[in-house]
């Protein structure tokens, strides 16, 4: 009886299989990074890894109207991105832009909206750097700090800043979301 359990654990332990999913080294993009050892790609070279749509940012109320949460930095990252590609830009001003920047375009006789349209147009050296910081305020060298009541900058610095156009962004905490103040330029 005991042999025949031990080889039914043999045979049994033979078919368990493991699945292995190999990703880039974290800091694997930034220029002048060297890898050792070889992995698996997960996306296409230049498509965006870790900032996906895979988290759920995009909620519907029980009437079918749409809002979106953002409780970090990384969930701005992916409401920003979701308003570019599905292209709304009445959700992009009312959940997504902060009420300081919103009142700044007003003051100047703008609409709101054309954060949307001017943002949107530099939706490629947003990429590039929401790939350098795929974890938002939890990238690991990602300096973080209050620049004001409620506001925080998420800011890369020396060597990862290299061929960015934008170098980081300002968030305003408000009614329990992280909403988009501006970019960082240089």
């Amino acid at each position: 009886m005991r042999l025949a359990i031990a080889i039914l654990v043999l045979v049994l332990g033979g078919c368990a299989t493991e699945t292995r999913i190999l990703t880039p080294p974290l800091m694997s993009r930034i220029p002048g990074a060297t890898t050792s050892g070889e992995y698996e790609r997960t996306t296409k070279p230049g498509e965006q890894q870790a900032v996906q749509a895979s988290e759920k940012t995009l909620l519907e109320k029980p009437d079918g109207s749409k809002y979106m949460v953002a409780h970090n930095g990384r969930e701005l990252m992916l409401n920003i991105l979701k308003c570019f590609e599905d292209e709304l830009p009445e959700l992009f001003v009312r959940d997504v832009l902060c009420s300081v920047t919103k009142a700044e375009y007003a003051d100047r006789g703008l609409d709101p909206v054309e954060a949307y349209h001017t943002l949107r147009k530099r939706r490629a050296d947003i990429m590039l750097l929401f790939e350098r910081i795929p974890g938002g305020e939890f990238t690991p060298g990602m300096l973080v700090k209050t620049v004001g009541r409620n506001m925080f900058r998420l800011e890369l610095t020396g060597k990862f800043t290299s061929g960015l156009p934008y170098t980081g962004m300002d968030m305003m905490y408000e009614n329990g979301n992280y909403r988009l103040r501006w970019f960082l330029g240089r």
